[in-house]
This record gives structure tokens, sequence and C-alpha cells, in this order.
């Protein structure tokens, strides 16, 4: 007969192989899952993103959620939410402007966020290792028209959200019609020079502006990018009038009316293209 203990060798070994299994796919799978983290709200009006060190690169901005109040006669909204990152000092950096996004009818500033292009405007660089100063997702309502966005602006910058350089807007569809109003705004009042470019997507108030406020673009010497998707009807005809009117240049982008939404990573591949001018 075989001492007992010899019976319980086998079965100590294979408790320690297991143990130790465990503790690599434990490891492995903290590892991969810090890759996939989410979003985590610091405070009701700062959300902070949990990021990771770029392999080869910088390290991501963080990107922070807050608000403002618009107070005063005329304003659109009583406060004014977003999300943010930061690169630098803001400002016209390295001949790159920041920049800010606005939204559809249909969506708020989390779709910036949720397609991930939030994101990767904020971590994208040029050729030359340069980044956006800031990229700021606005949940300013598509009713604004050109008064109540340069209010918005004036007070983002008061409160240093903004540095107070030009930005490039980005407006998709219904949003369009705050940076018409501003085009037109500046042919009677001479309103104060807030645009460094803009990349309109199929924006319905194109098709109904006048030859004259598109051409005011022009005469500010505003660069444009215009973007539409090849599933959108209606795309091509807003975007014509400003490539006549404005000297726009123009993308397409496989997809529907919010196009940058089908086919993201293009459209961050295609934003750095507007960049190009300002050389």
């Amino acid at each position: 007969m075989k001492p007992a203990n010899t019976r319980r060798g086998p079965s100590y070994l294979a408790i320690t192989s297991v143990v130790a299994i465990l503790a690599v796919v434990s490891m492995l799978m903290i590892k991969s899952g810090s890759k996939e983290e989410s979003l985590e709200a610091v405070t009701d009006t700062d959300l902070k993103t949990k990021t990771e060190k770029v392999a080869g690169g910088s390290s991501p901005a963080d990107i922070l959620e807050s608000k403002v109040d618009l107070t005063g006669d005329g304003q659109v909204q009583p406060k004014l939410e977003y999300f943010q990152c930061v690169n630098g000092e803001g400002g016209d950096s390295n001949n790159i402007p920041e920049v800010v996004l606005l939204h559809g009818a249909a969506f708020t500033k989390k779709n910036w966020l949720e397609s991930g292009i939030l994101r990767d405007l904020c971590d994208a660089e040029d050729d030359e290792g340069n980044r956006i100063p800031s990229v700021t997702a606005l949940d300013l309502t598509v009713n604004a028209n050109g008064e109540q966005f340069l209010k918005a602006y004036e007070v983002l910058v008061k409160e240093k959200v903004l540095s107070g350089s030009p930005v490039v807007v980005v407006s998709p569809s219904a949003s369009g019609k705050s940076v018409v109003d501003l085009a037109e705004m500046s042919k009677s009042s001479g309103s104060p020079q807030i645009l460094r470019g803009w990349v309109p997507v199929a924006c319905p108030a194109v098709g109904s502006a006048s030859k004259t406020t598109l051409e005011a673009f022009k005469s500010m010497k505003i660069p444009i990018l215009a973007v539409y998707g090849d599933q959108d009807r209606t795309g091509e005809a807003r975007t014509s009038p400003l490539e006549n009117y404005a000297g726009a240049e123009s993308k397409i982008l496989e997809g529907r009316h919010p196009a940058y939404l089908d086919s993201p990573g293009e459209f961050v591949e295609i934003f750095f293209d507007l960049f190009v001018i300002f050389e």
C-alpha cells in the first residue's frame, strides 16, 4: 500500500497549475480591459475619460463634460453643455485652429463622443505631429441663429472654454443655419470674425441662402470643406452652391444624410484636408 500522502501529490500540482493559469488569464484580461474602459462620471458637470498611452505617440487628451450659463437677452437656451478635449493652450497653435462641433436636429453632442469622432479628432496629428489645440462638441440647439451663436461663442470665450481666436465650425444639417446667418450678418453689421473655417454637412440653409450671402464667405476668406453622403439625395444640391459661390471644396463620404456618422474614420481623415489650406 502506498503512503497516503503520495495520493495528494498530483492534486496539489494540479491545483498549483490551475492557480498559475488563472493568474495569467487575469493579467491578460486586465491588460485587454484597459483598452475598453468607458467614460467615468466625476461630477454632474465634469466627465473625464480614462486613457492609455498611445504607442509611439503622445498621451491622449482627457475629454471633459461641462456647461456654461447663457444669460442675457436674446439667448436661445439657458445653459450650454459641451464635451471638450484640450491639447494645448488653445488659439491658433502651429497654424491649426480650435474646432467646434455642432449637431443636427435629431442628434446631440453625445453622438460625437459615441461615434468616436471626438476622440479621434482629439488624438489626430498632422505630418509634423501637431494636434488640434481643442475640440469642443456643443449642445447648441439647431434653432440658434447667427447672433445667438455669436453670443454663445462670446460666453465660451469669457468662461475660458475657447481662446477667442477664430474657430473651425462643423455644422451637420440644420445646425448650418447659424453659420449661414453669420455670413449674412457680416454684410451689414460688421460682426466679429469668429470663423477660421467651415465644414458643413448637407446643410439645408445653404439651399435657401442668397448668392451674395454665400459669396460673403469668400470675401471673408473662410475656407470651406463641404461634406455629404453618397446616399443623401439632397447632398449635392446643398453643396454645389458653396462650390459655385463660396469657393468651397467638397468631399463625398459613403453614407446617408449624417454621412460623418456612417463613415467616421474617413470623416476624420479628410478633416485635415481643410487644414492644408491654412499652411
